[in-house]
């Protein structure tokens, strides 16, 4: 019957052990995939992302530097709303087009393909096994529990706004799927874009430059999707200046369109100097500033005098410029275009004034670190410019975003790797669950092992000094003599007489006998023994105390004595267990039997003799 009650147990323990297995690893590959954020990345004109036009190098390259240098910077912020990764970053083909106008030109225009991009993000939203995506890249489709970042630079922006307006009047607050937005050249920019400028509903005729663009109005701000829009300065498609009749901003944001238009991917949220414009809305809006106007570019590039000349020239020409843009009101309050200046005339001919000996100061400082006229350079804004705040750059967050941005380069130069981003952030995932399932399988060995010991068959004798370890506690013995305490080593215990050891037929514990005629040792009062006292039953598994009791267990008596339990006083100390079975050290009963029939007659010759003298004493009276 014990036997087949301790294979049940050992049943029951390996079966345990097996679930427990099954349950941590679900656990860990659900959670896994449930905090998977997928980011559609849709490329500008010209980059529909498929791999015969743009080439599998530079889509690596492109989705790379838009994870690294956008989306892990954003999610980092708090309050961005925008989700932490693993990110897998899909390539979405749209048709990305933009007709000239020529005769022989048959692209889409730039209405049409917007118009047919945003019905391709829509099915990538709304249905992940129909998205149209890239699988050349080897990232996975969207699955319908994934988080969603929408990337959007330049037309493809224009896609994500339409797409934004689209749920926005779709799905009320707290339904619909959870996406976010990253929008960058956003030409619908509420204050500053090119789209957003322009009376809306009017379209500019083919043949012209900008031909077949409608101006479409604001990115919608009031929606329950959370949005970050990033503009480079005097980029003319998403910083174009408010009043048309300042000429030299307009011709300033042209040249802006020209060469910094197409860059946004090299610059990162995650450096230094990114211009922090504020909340509006749900849209978080940020600016790269640009140190040198595009207008000055080529002069700046000209040897030996070409930078110091631009330096110089820069100051006064940034207050003229900056007259055509309106920096004090918010990038997320629409502002069309207009013909009143957006500066006094009077202020800004006084900062131009100021900004010519600041531009020669800036000049001479940076070529010998000296400012002779005593002016303060100026911000982004130019001399007389609104103070701007900073997004606090963050050291370890900038190298964890510059090497994920990296990478992308590095893939790029080989283009047999077929590795992406996303393949590398999910093997990192999956190490970490196989490191967790390593860990739970070396918990499972340990526990089979045990599971091994406990099913080996053992001698009848140590089934039983098994069980009677498991048995309730005896009680504690009158007697002044007992047995030592399992705390207690041979080396602990009374050494002075000469001791007997014997070996129990019955079992493996060691008994030590000590001379009838010994005197009892006065035994010290056992203390409750902590968690590193605990009694081992004869497996070698330790066993720890019942919470009900206030000591931990007696080894329970021989079968022999079971029977036999003195009764319990209040002053007498509990008897522990031995540490281990060979440590046992236990007195036989026919040496306990000796000491008291001794003790008896002593108690016995001691009584007579008081008698004895009390009839003396009585005679003699």
């Amino acid at each position: 019957m014990r036997v087949a009650m301790r294979d049940v147990r050992v049943g029951l323990i390996a079966l345990l052990s097996v679930m427990a297995l099954g349950l941590v690893s679900t656990v860990v590959s659900v959670a896994a995939a449930a905090a998977r954020t997928s980011v559609l990345i849709m490329g500008g004109s010209g980059d529909p992302l498929t791999t015969d036009q743009d080439g599998l190098p530079f889509i690596r390259d492109y989705t790379s530097k838009v994870v690294g240098n956008y989306v892990i910077p954003s999610a980092s912020r708090p309050g961005s709303g925008i989700p932490g990764g693993p990110y897998n970053a899909v390539a979405v083909i749209t048709p990305a087009q933009f007709n000239s106008g020529e005769p022989g030109d048959t692209s889409l225009t730039f209405d049409d393909s917007v118009a047919a991009g945003a019905g391709k993000l829509a099915t990538c939203i709304e249905s992940g096994d129909e998205c149209d995506i890239n699988e050349d890249l080897g990232s996975d489709r969207p699955a319908p529990g994934d988080n969603l970042v929408v990337f959007g630079y330049s037309q493809s922006a224009a896609i994500a706004t339409l797409e934004k307006a689209r749920l926005a009047a779709l799905y009320p607050y707290g339904e619909g799927p959870d996406v976010s937005f990253i929008l960058t050249a956003n030409g619908n920019r509420p204050n500053g874009g090119f789209l957003a400028r322009g009376p809306k509903g009017v379209t500019i005729p083919l043949g012209t430059p900008g031909g077949g663009v409608t101006f479409n109005g604001s990115t919608p701000t009031d929606t329950q999707y959370s949005t970050i829009d990033v503009a480079i300065q005097y980029d003319g498609w998403a910083d174009q200046p408010i009043n048309p009749a300042n000429l030299l901003a307009v011709a300033n944001a042209n040249a802006g369109q020209r060469l910094l238009h197409p860059h946004y991917a090299d610059y990162s949220l995650g450096s230094p100097g990114i211009i922090d414009q504020g909340q509006y809305g749900d849209t978080r809006y940020l600016m790269i500033p640009t140190d040198t106007l595009p207008l000055l570019y080529e002069l700046s590039q000209t040897p030996i005098v070409g930078s110091f000349l631009a330096d110089v020239l820069d100051a006064p020409l940034r207050v003229l410029v900056e007259s055509g843009y309106d920096r004090t009101s918010s990038p997320g309050e629409p502002k069309p275009w207009t013909l009143v200046p957006a500066k006094d005339p009077l202020k800004t001919a006084a900062d131009f004034l100021v900004a010519i000996p600041t531009g020669w100061d800036n000049a001479i400082e940076d070529v010998n670190g000296t400012r002779p006229f005593g002016t303060v350079r100026p911000g982004p804004f130019g001399v007389g410019g609104p103070d701007v705040d900073y997004l606090d750059p963050d050291e370890d967050l900038t190298k964890e975003a510059s090497k994920e941005a990296s990478k992308g380069t590095e893939l790029a130069d080989d283009s047999s790797v077929k590795a992406t981003l996303v393949s590398r952030l999910t093997d990192a995932t999956e190490a970490e669950a196989d490191a967790v399932t390593a860990k739970i399988g070396a918990v499972t060995e340990k526990t089979q092992a045990k599971v091994t010991t406990l099913t080996k068959p053992r001698p009848q004798a140590a089934d039983e000094a098994g069980d009677e370890a498991d048995a309730e506690p005896s009680e504690p013995s009158e007697s002044s003599e007992s047995e030592p305490s399992g705390s207690e080593t041979p080396e602990t215990s009374d050494t002075k007489k000469p001791m007997t050891v014997a070996k129990d037929s019955g079992s493996e514990d060691k008994a030590v006998t000590k001379p009838a005629d010994a005197k009892p040792e006065p035994k010290e009062k056992s203390e409750d023994t902590s968690a590193g006292k605990r009694g081992r039953h004869s497996s070698g598994l330790t066993a720890k105390p019942s919470d009900k009791e206030s000591a931990p267990k007696h080894r329970a008596p021989d079968s022999d004595t079971a029977s036999a339990k003195p009764s319990r006083e209040k002053n007498s100390a509990p008897k522990h267990a031995a540490a281990a079975k060979d440590d046992r050290q236990t007195k036989p009963r026919a040496a306990h039997g000796a000491a008291a029939k001794d003790a008896g007659a002593r108690d016995k010759q001691h009584k007579q003799d008081k008698q004895d003298k009390q009839a003396a004493s009585a005679a003699k009276k």
